[in-house]
């Protein structure tokens, strides 16, 4: 008796997005920050934006409790400013 084989091969979704992910992390990020203008405005002072020094800030909640208490959860990314003189 033959029996009918059929295998699928599908691609791990999870996989390809976390590689995605970590890749920006690596350098999209850097990419994306280049892309900012040197100079920018607030408040009437002009700051110089260095691309080379930034950092992530991690959640301030949990996932869980971000979704519990309807709040955002987010990484957050740090840019160093310098005061133009």
């Amino acid at each position: 008796m033959k029996q009918n084989l059929f295998i699928h091969s599908f691609p791990d979704f999870l996989g390809i997005q976390r590689l995605s992910y970590l890749w920006f992390l690596a350098f999209g990020v850097r990419s994306s920050v280049n892309k900012f203008p040197t100079f920018i405005k607030f408040k009437g002072e002009k700051y110089v934006i260095n691309p080379e020094k930034y950092f992530f800030q991690l959640p301030e909640f949990t996932s869980t409790d971000s979704k519990l208490e309807d709040l955002t959860y987010c990484l957050s990314i740090v840019l160093q400013l310098k005061k133009d003189l």
